[in-house]
This record gives C-alpha cells, sequence and structure tokens, in this order.
C-alpha cells in the first residue's frame, strides 16, 4: 500500500473565461498533511468547506493550483488518475444499471492491463539476445478476474447477489458492490466520498462498522470524507477538521474531543454540541459569564491554561460539554448554575436537557446567551418549567481567547 503526502496545496476555481480572478476566495488553501501507510484519514466539516475537494485533488478529479501531491514518494501533480493507482467510491454509488453485480465489479480489470513479461505457449518466459525477460502489458485473464472478483464478494458477503442487477439490490448492497469494485482493482489508496449519505440511520450505523472491518481486513490506506461527526470520531484514526478551506486541525478523536484547537473545532465534534458563553476570567480564576453566573477554577485546574494570555484579565469564549454537567438537588456555589427546562429529550439511555439560566426567559426557539444543554443519566426526568441546579465538572472546563478564538490550553 502507500503513504499520501500533500504540500502547501492550493485550489482555486476558475472564471467563466477560464482565468483566475485576483480576489477569488481558495476553495483549499494551504493543506499541508502526512499521511502514513495504513491510516484511516476522515476529512470532516460543513458543506463548502474543501473537504471534497482536497479528496478529489488526491484523486486527479480536480486540478491542483498550487502546491504538490506525492503517493508513494511519486509526485502526482500531472499523472493521469487512471495512473494514479487510487480507487474512489461515490455518493451515489455509480454502478451500471444494465450490469449484473458480477459485471459491475469486473468492469475495470477487463479494461486494466497489468505488467507481466513475454512467454512461450507453454508458460517458459522469452529472453532477449542479451537473456533477459522481455516485459509487456496485457489484459487480466478470466481466471484471474473471476479470483478477484470471487474474493471480493466473499470479503463483502455479496456472493449470492452477483447475479443481480443493481435496482435488484438494497441501498447497503449497492453500496457494498461499489466498494467491492475498488476491491478487486487492489489500489494503494481508497478514497471514500460521503458514501453513507444516502443510508438510512440504522444501515449507515451499520455500514459504518463493515467499513472499519474492510479496513483492518484490506490492510490499505483510507481517505474518507463526510460531513458527519459521529462518522468521523467513529472511523478515522485521525481526524481533520477544515473550514472555509482551511485546516483547523488534525489528531486522534479523542484528542480532538478533549483538546479542541478553536472555538470551531469543539463546537462541531461532539455531540450534542458544547455549550458556549461569553465571559471574563481573572487571574485567579474567577469566571464570570451568562448575566453574572459564576465559577471557580481550582488551582490546579487553572494551571493547565496560558497564565501570561490570562494576564490580569481576559474576554474569553467559556465552553462546557453537555456530559460534564451533572443534576444535583442543591445549588453549587461557585460550581454550577441553576435554570429553568424549556425542553427535554428522554433518550432512554440519556437525557438530554435543554435549559435557560435566565428564570424570566420565555424560552424562544433562538439560543441566548444564557442557553445551557445537559446530558444527564437519570431515570426521573424534570419536566418542562421545573428549576434545577446543574454542577460543572470544572477539570472539564475549557478556556478560549474571545478575540482569536484559540485555546488557552498549554
Amino acid at each position: 500500500m502507500a503513504n499520501v503526502s500533500l504540500q502547501h496545496v492550493y485550489k482555486v476555481y476558475q472564471n467563466a473565461d477560464g482565468k483566475i480572478s485576483p480576489n477569488a476566495k481558495p476553495a483549499v488553501s494551504d493543506f499541508c498533511m502526512e499521511i502514513e501507510d495504513k491510516e484511516f484519514i476522515v476529512f470532516v466539516g460543513p458543506s463548502g468547506c474543501g473537504k471534497s475537494t482536497t479528496l478529489r485533488m488526491i484523486a486527479g478529479l480536480e486540478e491542483i493550483t498550487d502546491g504538490e501531491i506525492y503517493i508513494d514518494g511519486k509526485l502526482i501533480n500531472d499523472v493521469e488518475p487512471k495512473d494514479r493507482d487510487i480507487a474512489m467510491v461515490f455518493q451515489n454509488y455509480a454502478l451500471y444499471p444494465h450490469m449484473t453485480v458480477y459485471d459491475n465489479m469486473a468492469f475495470s480489470l477487463r479494461l486494466r492491463k497489468v505488467d507481466d513479461i513475454k512467454r512461450a505457449k507453454d508458460g517458459t518466459p522469452i529472453l532477449d539476445e542479451a537473456g533477459n525477460t522481455i516485459p509487456i502489458k496485457r489484459k487480466y485473464t478470466k481466471a484471474e478476474i473471476d479470483e478477484k472478483v470471487q474474493e471480493a464478494a466473499r470479503i463483502l458477503a455479496i456472493e449470492e447477489y452477483l447475479g443481480r442487477k443493481p435496482k435488484a439490490l438494497s441501498g447497503g448492497q449497492r453500496q457494498r458492490v461499489a466498494l467491492g469494485r475498488t476491491i478487486v482493482r487492489q489500489p494503494k489508496v481508497f478514497l471514500l466520498d460521503e458514501p453513507l449519505s444516502n443510508l438510512d440511520a440504522k444501515l449507515r450505523a451499520a455500514m459504518r462498522s463493515e467499513i472499519i472491518k474492510l479496513h483492518d481486513k484490506l490492510g490499505a490506506t483510507f481517505i474518507y470524507v463526510t460531513h458527519d461527526q459521529v462518522e468521523a470520531m467513529t472511523m478515522g484514526t485521525r481526524i481533520v477538521v477544515m473550514k472555509d478551506g482551511f485546516v483547523q486541525q488534525i489528531g486522534a478523536p479523542q484528542h480532538l474531543y478533549d483538546s479542541p484547537a478553536n472555538v470551531f473545532v469543539a463546537g462541531f465534534i461532539g455531540t450534542p454540541q458544547m455549550n458556549f458563553f461569553d465571559g471574563h476570567i481573572t487571574p485567579d480564576g474567577v469566571i464570570t459569564f451568562a448575566n453574572n453566573q459564576r465559577v471557580v477554577l481550582p488551582k490546579h485546574v487553572l494551571q493547565s491554561f496560558d497564565l501570561d494570555k490570562i494576564g490580569s484579565g481576559l474576554d474569553i469564549v467559556m465552553g462546557i460539554r453537555p456530559g460534564d454537567l451533572k443534576l444535583v438537588n442543591e445549588p453549587v456555589a461557585d460550581g454550577g448554575v441553576s435554570a429553568r427546562v424549556s425542553v427535554i429529550e428522554a433518550l432512554g439511555n440519556e437525557t438530554i436537557i435543554y435549559a435557560d439560566m435566565d428564570k424570566d426567559s420565555d424560552f424562544s426557539l433562538d439560543r441566548t446567551p444564557t442557553t445551557i444543554t445537559a446530558s444527564v443519566k437519570v431515570r426521573n426526568n424534570p419536566a418542562r418549567k421545573d428549576e434545577i441546579y446543574l454542577a460543572f465538572d470544572l477539570e472539564c472546563i475549557h478556556l478560549f481567547d474571545k478575540a482569536t478564538e484559540l485555546t488557552l490550553k498549554k
């Protein structure tokens, strides 16, 4: 398999006249990353962030405006897509409707040629005058194609569907066929562009597990694009979070969850979304926020932040994940808040509480500076408009510089 290197890659789209406007905003800006052999990398971000554009540049389906891309140490900027030894799975499957599953999977092999040496009819190599073998390119034999298709079908558990046409398959089965079509080619890199977005929630969860198992079986390099942070968290060995064409942070899923680099990453990774409050912190760790609510950070927690930046006091954005709030029976001085419940989502294994720290709130649909969300495990759920007390896990508080939105963690 292979490693992939992206070095200062840019993509700026041309105007209708074929020229790039001097004021054009890049779709991808200064993308730099080293992807190791056999990694499962996930590009994640909102629509328009540049994740699919980056994938298409790796595939050769989009021209690179600037920068360099290497696969296995070979510069591929000007290499045709068919010669990059990659395989791509699309969102819409892209199966030939008039062909059977077998023929869809075998199609690329029937067109592709493989390196070999010239042989006599009995299979012995033919040598040139210098005694060397003569390299040639030949088509795959029927037996070789059948072996590869049957092996891929066995891996994906679709052997019984080989004689069917795509219209006779479910969405999940079609997606397996699309994956099978890439497996038979044994490419260096697998590129997957939102392959599960057309499936229902239950099937999507099942296919996530199948793709993870497939990656383990093949031992290949996977680059996967999605807008769904749950897919990113559960599938990737590393995640690339993108926004407006820029890489915001690269890291292992748990690292991004525990140590987001900025407000955007903190809000994008994690469900329900992190609570954010504009506030102010003093040098001794007193944080005031949301209509003069107050928490005081223990000394060891305060030491984990950049005290030089906090200085004599700093305007901040304070973040706390809903799962780091605990429902308690009485007010917690300097470590919690009271709020009135606006919405309850009882999910069985957990309850998501939407509340407002402003007791006079009219519970409008808009999120306000005093809105707070908690994810708790309780059997007796509070009722709408009940007053509740929430305790903060102070060791899990995130602080960001309000001016730059960058984390204050050391």
